[in-house]
């Protein structure tokens, strides 16, 4: 063999290995990792998808059944969704064992105009659903994502869908 030979072996060999080690890697994370990595990952997407298309889009975070579901605006009555059925866009149930704690908003904090301190109601639309308007911006939330051993908060902190991911450990 002749050096040439050796060094096309070796940068095809790097090639590959620099190709599957990531996707091997994701063999070994826990599920609580991965789902918290695809909550993150579907959001920023239906962000960048709503800039690009313009349209609206409602994620329901379904604490109950362990679900998250993702809604299309109807493009001739923005008060109504439908189903939102592009590959990888359209939802998933998370793995068996994590837990989702249910949704905060970030709608209940107290305004003032003038004098008088308002304040809006708390309960205003379900606590579930977060929505990505035609122009990217988006509800402010945190979610609590918890398995028997840790815990993990997913928090948008601006309405340009800034977010950050957070671990905490339960127990000793």
């Amino acid at each position: 063999m002749t050096l040439l030979e050796v060094s096309l072996v070796l940068f095809l060999m790097v090639l590959f290995l620099g190709l599957a080690l990531p996707r091997f890697s994701l063999l070994f994370q826990s599920p609580l990792d991965k789902d918290a990595l695809r909550i993150q990952t579907l959001v920023s997407r239906l962000k960048k998808e709503a800039l690009l298309e313009g349209r609206g889009f409602k994620l329901v975070l379904d604490s109950a059944k362990g679900e998250v579901l993702v809604y299309e605006q109807d493009g001739a009555d923005p008060e109504t969704y439908r189903p939102y059925l592009a590959k990888g866009l359209s939802g998933f149930a998370l793995e068996p064992g994590v837990q989702m704690k249910p949704v905060q908003k970030q709608r209940d904090r107290q305004f003032q105009m003038g004098f008088k301190s308002l304040s809006f109601d708390p309960i205003f639309g379900l606590e579930s659903e977060v929505f990505i308007d035609r122009a990217g911006l988006m509800d402010l939330f945190s979610l609590e994502l918890a398995d028997g051993k840790q815990r993990l908060f997913l928090e948008v902190k601006d309405v340009m869908g800034v977010m950050s991911l957070t671990r905490e450990a339960v127990g000793p």
